[in-house]
């Protein structure tokens, strides 16, 4: 669904807002022009976690359901940046009414239909759907990599469990950054 390229030089496209970011998609004709760089071609060992499993917290309204355990889902065609949409056993929906509140990226919502919905990195501010999870922050990269089609269950995890992965996740992120950089400084 994604991929990684690092150029050495990096992309020769105009900067805006500190970014060289394409404002419209890629295609297979697209030509990339790049900038020069110092460095040689070299494979980077990166640990990804192409994981199915996303750990998650229970949300603020994960009470309002009988039993609010998440089984496995199905990410639909009707997924983007936005939101996954996922497929599963519907859950019992609370005949409760909830006024619109603060959503984030990484939360799940149940749909009247029953069905879940994790909000993504472009997803709207405010929600009126319970919220029956939270994605912890040690893998909200990972829900960028699921795809249509793709299964995912949800595994729950305690609050000072979800705090050691993201202090683990950030010292890798460090360690990353850190080869990077002495990389490119030997180059240089």
């Amino acid at each position: 669904m994604r991929a990684y390229l690092c150029i050495a030089g990096g992309i020769a496209a105009p900067q805006l807002l500190y970014s060289r970011s394409s404002l419209s998609p890629l295609t297979s004709d697209t030509l990339l022009t790049v900038r020069e760089g110092r460095t040689t071609t070299r494979r980077a060992d990166l640990e990804f976690n192409l994981s199915r499993r996303l750990r998650v917290l229970p949300g603020p309204q994960a009470d309002w359901f009988d039993d609010p355990r998440l089984g496995q889902y199905e990410v639909t065609p009707a997924s983007n940046r936005m939101g996954l949409r996922l497929r599963g056993a519907p859950l019992k929906v609370p005949s409760r009414e909830l006024v619109s509140e603060p959503v984030c990226p990484g939360v799940i919502q149940v749909t009247r239909e029953g069905q879940c919905i994790i909000l993504g990195v472009d997803g709207q501010t405010i929600g009126g759907y319970p919220k029956i999870a939270q994605v912890i922050a040690a893998d909200l990269d990972l829900i960028g990599q699921l795809r249509p089609g793709d299964s995912v269950e949800f595994e729950y995890v305690t609050l000072q469990e979800a705090e050691g992965l993201w202090r683990e996740r950030q010292k890798r992120l460090r360690q990353w950054t850190t080869r990077l950089r002495l990389s490119a400084g030997a180059l240089g």
